[in-house]
C-alpha cells in the first residue's frame, strides 16, 4: 500500500492543531503568516517548552512521504525534527539541527544537507519495512541534494502507522519553527521554492 494521506492545513482553522484532522499535540497553531503553500501552515514559536504534533495513519509497509519545513529565528539549541514511527519505536529520523545542516537519525547522526533560515526546504523520506530500509532526499529551497542509498531505519519496522513532528529545545532560547504540505507527491514541482511568498516556481533547476 502507498502513502496515501495527504494535508496540507489550509482548510483546518487557524489556532491550536490539536485535535483537528486528528492530529494531537501541544503547541502548534495554525496560522496564515508562514506557509509553504496555499493560505495556511503550522508554526511552534516557543520559548519554554518542547513541541509536538503527532497522527497515526492506517499502516504501510512501504512507500514516499514529502514535507515542507522551515526555520526562522532562534537563539538557544534547539532541533526540528519529522520522525515516521511503527508505534512509538523511531524508524526515519530527519533533523533540522542549529547549525544549520539537515541530518537523519539511524542511532548516529549523518549530515544531508544545508538549510538557510527563514527558507522552506522539503524533504523526501522513502521507506521499505520488508528490508528495515529508509532513503532521505532534501531540498533545500533552490535544489534538491543527492539521496542517499539505503539506509538502515532507526528501529527495525513492518509498518509505519505514526508520524511526528517535534521543536524542541537543550538550552534556554527562543525558537521558530514551521511545517506545511505533507503529501505523497513532490510539491517542489523539480524547481526552485519562493523564500518570500511561499509559492512555489517551476522549471527552475532541477
Amino acid at each position: 500500500m502507498a502513502w496515501s494521506y495527504e494535508q496540507k492545513f489550509n482548510t483546518l482553522n487557524d489556532g491550536d492543531l490539536n485535535g483537528q484532522d486528528s492530529w494531537t499535540g501541544n503547541g502548534w497553531q495554525i496560522q496564515t503568516t508562514n506557509k509553504y503553500e496555499g493560505a495556511k501552515g503550522v508554526a511552534a514559536e516557543h520559548t519554554t517548552s518542547d513541541f509536538y504534533a503527532d497522527r497515526t495513519i492506517t499502516g504501510i509497509s512501504d512507500g514516499v512521504v514529502y514535507l515542507a519545513m522551515m526555520r526562522g529565528t532562534r537563539t538557544g539549541d534547539s532541533n526540528f525534527r519529522f520522525i515516521l514511527q511503527e508505534g512509538a519505536n523511531q524508524v526515519a529520523d530527519f533533523w533540522m539541527r542549529n547549525d544549520n545542516k539537515v541530518y537523519y537519525h539511524d542511532g548516529s547522526l549523518h549530515e544531508l544537507g544545508t538549510f538557510t533560515d527563514s527558507v522552506w526546504g522539503v524533504v523526501k523520506i522513502t521507506f521499505d519495512g520488508s528490508t528495515d530500509k529508509i532513503k532521505y532526499k532534501w531540498h533545500n529551497g533552490t535544489s534538491w541534494g543527492t539521496e542517499t542509498d539505503w539506509v538502515n531505519a532507526k528501529t527495525a519496522f513492518t509498518n509505519i502507522d505514526n508520524l511526528e513532528i517535534a521543536s524542541g529545545w537543550s538550552s534556554p532560547g527562543t525558537y521558530n519553527d514551521y511545517f506545511d504540505t505533507l503529501t505523497p507527491t513532490d510539491p517542489t514541482g523539480g524547481g526552485a521554492v519562493s523564500t518570500l511568498t511561499s509559492l512555489r516556481l517551476t522549471g527552475v533547476g532541477n
